[in-house]
This record gives structure tokens, sequence and C-alpha cells, in this order.
């Protein structure tokens, strides 16, 4: 009797439902080449973005370390005044004003960018400063006249900020040629 049940299980078409049979299906394995062409060319376009940034952030940077002290001042004159419309007074001459100290601090090695007007007037009254003296009369005189423009909150304010920028280029061209003939009369 037992030996007719496994042949009758043996001429079943189908499984009975609560066996589990493995199917296996016969097929090639997928190839790494793929894998490889794909992160090659993932690395190579990495390392040209790297390269890339590094090459213009390097660019930009010597760039702007290659312009003298002078020229770097001027432009920001410059772009302050071409903004002078568009900002406050006060903005405006607190723009002009923190260029001309990062001029003087990158140039002269003074510590004006650190300082007051106050402090600056007290320090030059007692002390020659490390720029030129003809120089530190006219920044002197901007300083005043910027502060007055930025605290005074006056109601002619824009009239009073309006020449600033014309002082602020004179004080650095004034510098420069000072330098420029400190320079000539050196080699002589």
């Amino acid at each position: 009797m037992m030996t007719f049940t496994f042949f009758a299980y043996l001429a079943q078409d189908k499984p009975p439902e609560n066996d589990i049979y493995d199917i296996v299906v016969l097929a090639p394995k997928d190839s790494f080449w793929p894998l490889i062409v794909w992160s090659s060319i993932g690395l190579i376009l990495l390392a040209a973005l790297g390269w890339a940034l590094w090459y213009f952030l390097r660019g930009s940077q010597s760039n702007t370390s290659r312009r003298s002290p002078e020229s770097k001042t001027l432009a920001r004159l410059k772009s302050a005044g071409r903004l002078q419309n568009e900002v406050s007074p006060n903005e405006y001459a607190l723009s002009l004003s923190e260029a001309l100290k990062d001029y003087f601090a990158e140039k002269y090695e003074d510590p004006v960018r650190y300082e007051t007007t106050q402090e600056y007037l007290n320090r030059i009254a007692t002390e020659q400063a490390r720029f030129p003296a003809a120089a530190q009369q006219h920044l002197q005189s901007f300083l005043v006249r910027a502060d007055e423009v930025k605290f005074g909150n006056a109601s002619d304010a824009e009239s009073k900020a309006s020449p600033l920028g014309k002082i602020a280029e004179q004080v650095v061209q004034l510098c420069q040629v000072v330098n420029d003939q400190g320079n000539t009369s050196g080699t002589n």
C-alpha cells in the first residue's frame, strides 16, 4: 500500500501545496565590468570637479594678492560710490571708512583699523603714525566727517556724505604719491 501511494505521488501533475521545492534557474552571473566602468567614470568626474574648484579658488586668491593695496582700496571706494544712492548715508560712510582703515592696516601695518576715531585722534596727537604725515591730516579730516555722517543723525547727512568718496580717494592717492616720491628719492 505504501508503494502505491508513492507511485501515485510521483504520478501527480502538481506538487502538493504543503511541500516546498527549490526552483533553480540557470542564468549567467552578472558581469562586474559595468560596475568598474561606472565607478571609474564617477571618480574621474569627481577628480575633475575637485581640480576645477581648486584652480578657480587659487586663481581668484592670486589675482587679489597680486593687486596693490592702493588698487584694491580704490576699487572698493569706487564700488561704494556706485552703491551710494542705494544705501543710507551711514552705510556709505561706514563702507568708505572701513576701506580706508583696511588700506592703512595692510599697507603700513598701522593699528587705525582697530581704533575708533577718538582713539586714532588721541594716538596721533601724542605720536607719529606709520604712514605719511600729510595722509594723517587728511585721514583725520575724513574720519571726523565720516563720524558726523555715521553718528550725527543730521537731516543733511546725504549732502555731507557725498564728498566723502572723493576725499577717501584723495587720501589713498596722496599716500601713493608720497610713496612714489620716497621710492624715487631713495634710488637716486
